[in-house]
């Protein structure tokens, strides 16, 4: 840093501890990951660069002597030049912490950094310095954008899964004629495309014909053929009504090209002998029992890198605030009239680590030794610790063999539904019951809240789409039922 002594220069007597201090700092700043600058301000205000640190050298590719002693108006074009004026006036102006997230392009690549400008005033209150911290966050953005795009593959994939399942059932209904499962089959198609509200279908058996209120032969369409009779082929029609984007295969994508050819055989079956027919059923409801598989594959994914983000926070993030922390404390003796910004300072230090504890607690994956009782008495109490709510727990279930992974997802099904209450509900208390039935594992969450109509809602949340997709993914299902300020209950029933 710009006015530190060197280590080979000699120090005056009683400065030893000083002139060690202010190495560790000079080391600190040159070694840390984050992009740092110390900024004088000028009459003018003109900004002048007066230090700067390694990775900021290494970030821009710029040379310490290109940079230091200069004006960033030498360095920076417009437009950039005029949004950084605009900023630094600002932290002048305000003089509190500025901070912004911003995406950039240094050298051949982006960077998303968090950006913080920090005024520095002096003894005698003045503003003489800012120092500004370019904190990057390009890994944690493209996990963020990775994990959007999973999880949206994820409710393509159970959309597809969906459809399939309703399908098998229809065809399966013995008591119903062939012209109204046909029919009945049509009509669920769309929900299973990527623009369910875009899509037509059509089912052709020989002169008969199944179709959508909207089919128009005219539209751009997916086709497959299936087998009635040794010499009747049939086909299957997915179209979208509008001119929609190149995918794939035209503007249908390649997983659906796998459903109509999965729907194509399984109407296959549904025409031929009944002893073949059980047959060809019996390897649909494997692949279905696959997709299944592959659905329970992507949320353990899901579960790992959100495991691995909650470490990644934990293990480097706290220890840089700590190690931030320290530096303050430091600072704090050496420098007392700054006793109240330093105490400010190391506030919003230990709210950020008491933030980044929280929210560890929530995306670390429990230990798998740890029993289902325990581990949804240890989210209970969290919530009821930290939380505006009161939460009862029942726990009445039979000696059910639960796999760690239907353990994990019990888990987060039930944190998912606990975090809407307290988001969305406005309530006071909730009841939370895990038990046995009949039907296998059920699971009662109810809170008093403002409550809401059902058949007015659409579900569109990641929250309740996250628990769907969870619990479909073990067979089971999901009841929503409320009244307006009457409160909500879900109730879930999986399969065991």
């Amino acid at each position: 840093m710009t006015g530190l002594p060197k280590r080979n220069e000699p120090t005056k007597a009683g400065t030893s501890e000083t002139l060690s201090r202010e190495q560790q700092l000079e080391i600190a700043f040159n070694n840390s990951n984050d992009l740092i600058s110390l900024i004088c301000i000028e009459p003018g205000p003109l900004y002048k660069l007066v230090s700067v640190n390694k990775a900021f050298l290494a970030a821009t590719g710029l040379q310490k002597e290109a940079v230091e002693g200069h004006y960033i108006k030498e360095l920076v074009p417009e437009p950039y030049l005029s949004a950084i004026h605009s900023k630094c006036r600002q932290a002048l102006v305000s003089r509190e912490l500025l901070q912004w997230e911003e995406t950039t392009q240094l050298q051949s690549r982006r960077r998303t950094g968090i950006i913080s400008l920090n005024p520095i005033i002096s003894e005698q209150g003045e503003c003489t310095m800012l120092l500004s911290t370019v904190h990057d966050i390009t890994h944690r953005k493209k996990g963020e954008e990775d994990e959007k795009h999973v999880r949206y593959l994820l409710k393509e994939r159970v959309k597809e899964l969906s459809t399939l399942y309703s399908a098998s059932k229809i065809l399966q209904d013995d008591s119903k004629p062939a012209e109204i499962a046909l029919q009945e089959l049509v009509s669920i198609l769309p929900a299973g495309w990527q623009y369910p509200e875009l899509t037509e279908a059509r089912i052709i058996t020989g002169t008969k014909q199944y179709k959508t209120a909207g089919f128009d032969e005219d539209f751009e369409s997916q086709t497959a053929e299936f087998l009635i009779t040794d010499n009747r082929i049939g086909s299957i029609e997915v179209a979208y009504s509008q001119i929609m984007r190149r995918e794939v295969e035209g503007p249908f994508l390649a997983e659906e090209r796998k459903l109509i050819n999965m729907l194509a055989e399984m109407l296959s079956s549904y025409f031929i002998s009944a002893e073949k027919k059980q047959l060809e059923l019996d390897i649909m409801s494997q692949k279905v029992e696959e997709q299944k598989r592959i659905t329970r594959a992507v949320l353990n994914a899901q579960e790992n890198e959100r495991n691995k983000l909650g470490q990644e926070l934990h293990d480097n993030v706290n220890q840089i605030l700590i190690g931030a922390k320290l530096y303050l404390e430091l600072v704090n003796k050496e420098k007392p009239a700054t006793t109240d910004l330093i105490e400010q300072s190391l506030g919003l230090i230990n709210n950020a680590i008491n933030e980044i504890r929280a929210l560890t607690s929530k995306e670390v994956t429990p230990p798998k030794k740890v029993g289902l009782k325990d581990i949804i008495q240890s989210l209970v109490d969290n919530t009821n610790a930290h939380g505006k709510i009161k939460t009862s727990f029942v726990y009445s279930l039979d000696a059910f063999a639960i796999n760690n992974d239907l353990k994990l997802n019990i888990y987060r099904i039930i944190q998912e539904a606990i975090n809407n209450v307290l988001k969305h509900a406005d309530a006071k208390n909730v009841m939370l019951i895990v038990e046995s039935s009949d039907d296998g594992l059920h699971i009662i969450i109810k809170d008093d809240g403002k409550g809401f109509d059902p058949a007015k809602e659409t579900y569109n949340g990641i929250g309740i789409s996250n628990m769907l997709n969870r619990v479909e993914s073990y067979n089971g299902s999901l009841v929503i039922d409320g009244k307006p300020d009457e409160g909500c209950k879900i109730e879930i029933t999986i399969p065991v």
